[in-house]
């Protein structure tokens, strides 16, 4: 059976569905800010909710996807996700609203996994996730631009109605996933030799994973706030987000071009350099193109340096376990991030949001270097040569 273009658009499926959660966050926070009333604290904590049910999510699916088939827990999980979003669109209770994000979060936790596991299975898997990152990334563009309408049309009942739809669609797509004992028919050559264990490498990696992803969610969450805190309102600040999503193309466009070119040292230095200033620069800016400007380098930095991040633990582990529980790392950052911001905003104090997701920043640049600048890696690095490309389905 080969990878086919089916199996690829249930991975896009599984892909967008994911990072949904984290896309719409901003939005979200703003509305229960504006709409429901809620203080900036408690709106931090309901979208920290939806994020620990996504880390749920993934987390379980990493540690079990190869002991039992996940197809039907999927179905469940996300026809109750699309349940849950139209019930919170109708609920008024902070209580009510808190307890059911939690179950959309679990199911694109689970559909991402499970997207990120059939990806994984393609004979041409580079070429395979660079199309689904760049679809990933033009979803924003499309999904920011349209909940500004659906919340004219409709209120709070329209965010949660376009959210729930997306959902819905991606179960209709994920049955296109190939079957679980699909994975052994794709080979690796690893160019590092395999270790067993979680060695003092892997953890870093993970937990590198974890800092980076917490610092951009961190961020991220209240990015909409910021903007509205200059001045501008709400509906322009989202749609410049949108359009400002669309430049992570270009930086993943940039790593992809750029392979190994600089090693694998030079692009961790260089994305989180630049995300550690563009982070302290919109927190502490008084003008709106100020805020722009970091806006678009934190994105930009964000998919250029997360593909290198990806491939360190490809290489280090080619039989996927660490890659898989990564995405896990993933999800727990998404979770943590938004716990942190929420905690230390207060009424509105978004410097030390910026502080501390800098200081994340720091933390993976520290566990990375001493990976990223062993001699087997850039051995490696050095000794690798590109592909030639082939379709998917081939």
């Amino acid at each position: 059976m080969q990878f086919t273009r089916s199996h690829l658009l249930a991975s896009i499926a599984g892909f967008i569905c994911g990072h949904n959660e984290a896309i719409v966050q901003p939005v979200l926070v703003g509305l229960l800010v504006d709409e429901r009333h809620l203080s900036q604290r408690a709106a931090g904590l309901v979208s920290t909710v939806e994020m620990s049910g996504f880390a749920v999510g993934a987390l379980a699916c990493a540690a079990l996807a190869r002991r039992m088939s996940w197809y039907g827990l999927l179905a469940a999980a996300l026809l109750a996700g699309a349940l849950a979003n139209v019930l919170c669109g109708l609920t008024t209770s902070v209580a009510a609203l808190m307890c059911l994000r939690f179950v959309p979060g679990f199911a694109a936790g689970l559909a991402l996994s499970l997207a990120t596991a059939a990806a994984s299975r393609s004979p041409t898997a580079e070429r395979s996730y660079g199309i689904i990152f760049a679809c990933v990334l033009v979803y924003p563009v499309v999904i920011l631009r349209l909940l500004p309408v659906a919340i004219h049309t409709w209120g709070v009942t329209g965010f949660f109605a376009v959210v729930a739809c997306v959902q819905l669609l991606a179960l209709l797509a994920m049955w296109w996933l190939p079957p679980p004992g699909f994975a052994s028919q794709t080979r690796a050559t690893p160019p590092l030799p395999t270790q067993k264990g979680l060695g003092p490498a892997k953890l870093a990696i993970l937990a590198a994973t974890a800092f980076l992803y917490a610092g951009h969610t961190a961020i991220w969450t209240y990015e909409e706030r910021m903007g509205v805190a200059l001045g501008v309102d709400s509906t322009t600040v989202i749609r410049f987000l949108g359009a400002a999503s669309a430049f992570g193309i270009l930086g993943a466009v940039i790593a992809a071009i750029q392979r190994e070119r600089l090693g694998q040292i030079w692009p961790q230095v260089i994305s989180l350099v630049i995300s550690v200033a563009a982070t302290v620069t919109i927190v502490f800016s008084s003008t709106y193109a100020g805020y722009q400007v970091s806006a678009i380098l934190i994105v930009l930095a964000w998919f250029y340096g997360a593909p290198y991040v990806n491939a360190l633990a490809a290489r280090l582990d080619p039989s996927g376990s660490v890659a898989a529980w990564s995405g896990g790392m993933f999800a727990l950052g998404l979770a943590t991030g938004p716990l942190l911001a929420a905690t230390i905003v207060g009424d509105g104090s978004y410097s030390r949001i910026g502080i501390v997701a800098a200081c994340m920043y720091v933390c993976c640049l520290l566990l990375l270097l001493p990976v990223a600048s062993t001699p087997g890696f850039t051995a490696a690095a050095a000794d690798s040569q590109p592909r030639p490309l082939a379709r998917p389905d081939q």
